[in-house]
């Protein structure tokens, strides 16, 4: 009776596999321990059989042929790198799991897996078919095939993908009915052959999750931290809302994002998403930016928006506009840089009637700057020399390019003018008599703006104030 346990406990709980001593053969103690080890599979079979035991551990590496059908094990080895299972297309290990070695090839039956190395592990065909498959803390490279038929759970918890760079393995459900749970997911994965409605859950821990177009029919949630490339057809239901990465966090602060109707009716306007709001001016001023599709990268301020329309007017032409395959955000923005903006309403060749929501008083912006940002007329800088608040406009030195209702235009103060607290600008008279008196015809010789450069001025003092010029020196 001593002598029984004895050898049984010298076994260490599971038989020992080396095919290096092919001369070790048949089932008589010690052979199949960890001192013996037995030479071949057969002859392990027979001892666990005989024995009692469960667990088969391989101390060198093996190639399980066609011919090979064993049930219900525990098949480990001495490493991920140090044991390598390869399976020929027909070996059957049923309800068997896998512990600390490398597993490539073709295999049928196995249910599970941990601290094992799949490498290019294809037709996983587990037995039942219903049989939940567990793989974890494992290292995952090229493609885990699952065949048609299964209709099980697949689970991978805390496993990595082992391809470097942007490559990823790649999981292949093959069209089958099964679902899939992956839990703490660091790398990337890329999904394939996805039809069957299967529910899909997926957490990274950093990574990115690709969804090819053969993803043609499944509920699909991804969370953590990480990106989605999602390639899937319509029929898939993909929920990244608990996504966390660069590109979701900039959205989570956007007042509005979707993909553009179109590029409205100028080179400086855009059609937002038809679900964009109904309100006029409800996102002027704010930032917009191009984030994918066509004129991607492009961010420019809305000066204007129109809400039955969804049309934003913005502060600069598009290099590239808009197209229905751009997706936008719209980033809220002070605007403190300017007191007014938006579309002109009309204009003269020395006029500009600002929006509605320009002031009501008048003179509040005389003094102050006019920029026409985009549209007609575009690039052109004033000085307003007075305004009406009753109808908004604002008289200015005569334009090059008379601006119409397309243009964008922004108001910014002055640390002059009636409505900045300073001193007004020369009116069209006093520069009249100036130049006059300077001895300069026409209305833009040395002038920016509407004002006299400064060394001209200068220069010319002594000639204005013996004509009696009232000069205003700013």
């Amino acid at each position: 009776l001593y002598q029984v346990a004895i050898e049984y406990a010298s076994y260490q709980d599971a038989v020992t596999i080396n095919t290096a001593l092919t001369g070790n053969t048949g089932i008589l103690y010690p052979v199949g321990t960890a001192q013996a080890p037995v030479g071949n599979l057969a002859d392990a079979i027979l001892i666990a059989e005989d024995r009692g035991f469960t667990k088969l551990r391989f101390f060198s590496d093996y190639t399980f042929l066609s011919s090979d059908i064993i049930y219900n094990y525990h098949i480990t080895g001495e490493g991920q790198q140090v044991t390598n299972l390869t399976f020929e297309p027909g070996s059957a290990l049923v309800g068997c799991e896998f512990h600390e070695c490398r597993m490539t090839g073709t295999i049928t039956g196995f249910i599970g897996a941990t601290n094992v190395y799949l490498d290019d592990l294809g037709s996983t065909t587990p037995i039942p078919t219903t049989q939940s498959v567990v793989i974890e803390n494992c290292l995952i490279k090229g493609t885990l095939s699952i065949p048609a038929l299964y209709s099980g759970e697949l689970k991978a918890l805390n496993c990595y993908s082992d391809v470097a760079g942007s490559d990823t393995p790649v999981l292949d459900m093959g069209d089958s009915s099964g679902s899939l749970i992956i839990r703490n997911w660091s790398g990337g994965i890329q999904l394939e052959n996805v039809s069957q409605s299967n529910e899909m859950s997926i957490d990274l821990v950093s990574g990115t999750v690709k969804l090819l177009s053969s993803v043609s029919d499944a509920d699909i949630t991804v969370r953590g931290v990480g990106l989605i490339t999602d390639n899937s057809l319509s029929g898939a239901t993909v929920n990244d809302d608990g996504l966390l990465n660069r590109e979701n966090i900039a959205l989570a602060q956007a007042s509005d994002s979707g993909y553009a109707q179109g590029p409205g009716n100028g080179v400086n306007q855009i059609q937002l998403d038809s679900t964009a709001s109904s309100s006029n001016a409800a996102y002027d001023p704010s930032m917009i930016i191009i984030r994918s599709g066509t004129g991607e990268g492009q961010g420019r301020m809305v000066y204007n928006y129109e809400g039955s329309t969804k049309t934003a007017t913005v502060d600069r032409n598009w290099k590239i506009q808009p197209d229905t395959t751009s997706f936008y955000a719209v980033m809220p923005n002070p605007g403190r840089e300017h007191v007014n903006e938006g579309l002109v309403a009309s204009a003269t060749l020395s006029s500009v009637e600002l929006n509605s929501a320009a002031s009501s008083v008048d003179e509040m912006y005389t003094g102050q700057t006019i920029f026409l940002r985009s549209g007609t007329g575009d690039d052109q800088v004033r000085s307003v020399l007075s305004y009406d608040g009753t109808t908004h406009i604002a008289t200015v030195e005569d334009w090059v390019v008379t601006p119409d209702t397309t243009t964008a235009y922004v108001m910014l103060p002055n640390s002059s003018g009636a409505g900045g607290g300073g001193e007004a600008d020369w009116t069209l008279s006093e520069k009249s008599q100036i130049r006059s008196a300077l001895g300069v015809n026409g209305t833009k010789t040395a002038a920016v703006s509407g004002q006299l450069q400064e060394n001209t001025v200068a220069s010319k003092v002594a000639a204005c104030n013996a004509e009696e010029v009232n000069l205003k020196i700013i």
